[in-house]
């Protein structure tokens, strides 16, 4: 089925088994969907070429329909995407009797007969964006999804849900209908994911069945309940485990902003739940826990899950990582109270809430407000000893929160971690108080959640092309991603070789040069003055994250220019979403790249340029990548120069006048000293003469 040009349902076929000697087979089966309709140069953006780019040699990535034929003589290790055209017949139909369905059974049992051992994903649509279409999709998500959540439950096939992903970004539209590259990209990433997922059966069950559990269903997932000790716990089911069996445990509030473990399911995780309102972690409520530990350990699940603690649940949370800290991968803590004096007991800035800070007197014996104002359980009391955990911690929290004022929180509670050496990120949301609670896109808690037992991939290490369209990058009319780098390919010096080549993303691309279809070029007088005796070429693409450099240096011909010196700016727009460890190895692995064509070439690692203010989250990871840079051993031909921390005032500030108000890019006056230094650089190590 099509909605609004997207994905209405998707089927995946994976066997279960490898055949080391030739790629897996993945077939998206389907309509003219993933061939890029209305996309801008579909021909190199579109799904099926970008999941192949991903691939590599390793998956085999084929188009098709429902039609296709696919011999049981081939390869049967493969994958299938399903999806029928929907729109027309929708029209004044009833949901309910559309003949869809019939034809949606009959192709499954087709595409079934092709391997025995096929595995298969359901792929859910995101949402429609046009306004003119929002009753069909209401409808369509009040009648048919819930057909498809049973179908997928009663023939345990595995679900990803496109909407997790789409829900926040308009970019994902080429036209308000249709998917954009960019949308693109984001699934191929998405099935990726997928492909490369190991799966085990899930946990024994009669160690569950002993607790006399009732079932239910939890947005399309098979979970358990029952009573312990009085009290209630669940457990929700994944299709398919990942190897290990991990599991993230709700503290608080079952059941709120559940996008996190929604994704988290379709990946092969486990949540789980065992309530104990309001006991705000005291004695009671860890003898409480350490039985339902107990019990899900017995059942065969990771010895250490990730523990995910809204609000109060942060409280709940930090408690039991300490109580057992064994059982702790790591801990995502959203808006969370770390102080009960600020709330409930609403000392600072908080209203507070009497009849809460009457129950956690209570629930720790605390007989008057003295004893209630110097109780040091909290975990702005235990900071030092939640250091010594080494556990990795995301807070995501409201700025504008006041029901919980971050201040009085987590950021005093960050500044003390930091303080002792510690290390915690913090996703802010400017302007949003104490709710909504996680993100709409939870693809960055689900990230950390996933490196918190060596799971996520790294994406700045691949090798992938970039599949940025829109004009706003600074190219010229009709120009995109693609056919930037196809310029860059035809770019002929005239000499046996040049002297500079400068690889990077919109601030090197904002240099402008020769040869280059580039509108915005602030940096170019700097440049062309600074290197005036020079050859030099600019490589730099906008958008681009070390992944996409590293695919235009493997595919690329800028080795044939013969360069003395390539210079690497790359990094600054992977962050935040890859961490400073994942960044590094990506800029290693461009380094790797350009050695592997050129031996004997020079390699100037410059890194990634200063970004935001000293305090915040990207200018940490900034600091983590230089740091990792400056105490690698690189061989000879290759150094790192630390000149980005040159460009920041003796405060580590980024100049107004160097700088713009993005806090990334560079003014006039920024590459005039970018140039100069880099100038001065070269020169030093006697890489470059310039008169």
């Amino acid at each position: 089925m099509r909605r609004n040009g997207l994905i209405v349902c998707g089927i995946l076929l994976i066997s279960g088994h490898w055949i080391k000697a030739e790629p897996l087979r993945v077939l998206l089966d389907g309509g003219h969907w993933h061939e890029g309709t209305a996309m801008t140069n579909p021909a190199a953006n579109a799904l099926t070429v970008q999941l192949q780019a991903l691939s590599g040699s390793r998956f085999a990535i084929e188009s098709g329909s429902s039609g296709s034929s696919v011999g049981k003589e081939k390869n049967p290790f493969s994958v299938i995407y399903y999806f029928a055209d929907w729109m027309a017949e929708l029209q004044g139909v009833s949901l309910d009797t559309l003949s869809w369905r019939t034809r949606l059974r009959g192709d499954l049992g087709r595409l079934l007969n092709i391997s025995a051992h096929a595995r298969m994903v359901l792929v859910y649509p995101p949402r429609v964006k046009d306004t003119t279409l929002q009753d069909l999709d209401d409808r369509w998500e009040k009648a048919q999804r819930p057909y498809l959540e049973r179908m997928a439950l009663q023939n345990d096939w595995e679900t990803i849900d496109l909407e997790l992903i789409f829900i926040t970004h308009p970019e994902f539209f080429q036209d308000g209908v249709n998917m954009s590259s960019i949308a693109a990209g984001a699934i191929a990433r998405r099935i990726y994911t997928s492909l490369l997922q190991d799966r085990e059966m899930s946990v024994h069950l009669p160690v569950i069945d002993q607790l006399s559990p009732e079932t239910f269903t939890y947005h399309g997932y098979q979970g358990y309940k029952g009573n312990l000790s009085g009290r209630a716990w669940r457990v929700i089911f994944p299709r398919h485990a990942q190897p290990g069996h991990p599991w993230i445990w709700r503290m608080r509030f079952w059941g709120h902003e559940p996008q996190t473990e929604i994704a988290l399911l379709e990946r092969g995780w486990y949540v789980v739940y065992c309530d104990a309102a309001e006991w705000y972690g005291n004695d009671q409520n860890m003898a409480l826990w350490d039985q339902f530990y107990d019990f899900l350990r017995k059942a065969g699940m990771a010895e250490s899950g990730v523990l995910e603690g809204f609000s109060r649940g942060g409280m709940y949370a930090y408690r039991w990582a300490l109580h057992r800290p064994e059982s702790v991968a790591g801990i995502y803590a959203d808006a969370p109270v770390l102080d009960m004096k600020s709330w409930p007991g609403g000392r600072g800035a908080s209203p507070g809430s009497a009849r809460d800070w009457e129950i956690f007197r209570n629930d720790f014996s605390l007989t008057d407000e003295a004893s209630a104002d110097q109780f040091r359980g909290n975990p702005l009391d235990l900071v030092d000893r939640i250091v010594a955990l080494n556990k990795p911690l995301l807070h995501v929290v409201g700025d504008a929160d006041q029901v919980v004022p971050v201040d009085e929180n987590t950021n005093l509670f960050a500044t003390r971690i930091r303080a002792l050496g510690g290390t915690i990120r913090v996703i802010h949301k400017p302007g949003v108080d104490h709710h909504p609670h996680s993100l709409p896109d939870p693809t960055p808690i689900v990230d950390f959640v996933q490196r918190c037992v060596g799971r996520k991939i790294n994406w700045a290490n691949l090798s992938a092309p970039g599949n940025e369209y829109r004009s706003a990058a600074g190219w010229s009319p009709g120009m995109e991603w693609h056919s930037l780098f196809t310029e860059m390919n035809g770019l002929r010096s005239g000499f046996d070789s040049v002297d500079l080549l400068l690889f990077g993303n919109s601030i090197t691309q904002s240099i402008g040069g020769p040869g280059r279809s580039v509108a915005y070029r602030p940096g170019e007088p700097a440049f062309t003055e600074a290197f005036a005796g020079c050859r030099w070429y600019n490589f730099g693409i906008s958008g681009d994250r070390t992944q996409h450099v590293r695919w235009r240096i493997r595919e690329g011909n800028w080795q044939t220019l013969h360069p003395k010196v390539v210079v690497i700016t790359i990094g600054v727009n992977n962050i935040p979403w890859d961490d400073g460890a994942e960044i590094f190895t990506g800029i290693l692995g461009i380094v790797e790249d350009i050695r592997a064509k050129d031996t004997a070439v020079r390699v100037l690692v410059v890194g990634p340029l200063p970004t935001k203010n000293p305090a915040s989250e990207n200018r940490l990871i900034f600091e983590n990548i230089h740091h990792r840079l400056a105490e690698y051993p690189f061989p000879a031909g290759v150094r790192y120069t630390p000149l980005a921390f040159q460009l920041l005032d003796s405060n580590g500030q980024l100049p107004g006048t160097r700088f713009s108000s993005d806090g990334i890019h560079l003014l006039p006056e920024g590459y005039a000293a970018y140039a100069k230094l880099l100038k001065e650089e070269l020169e030093q190590y006697g890489w470059l003469t310039i008169d």
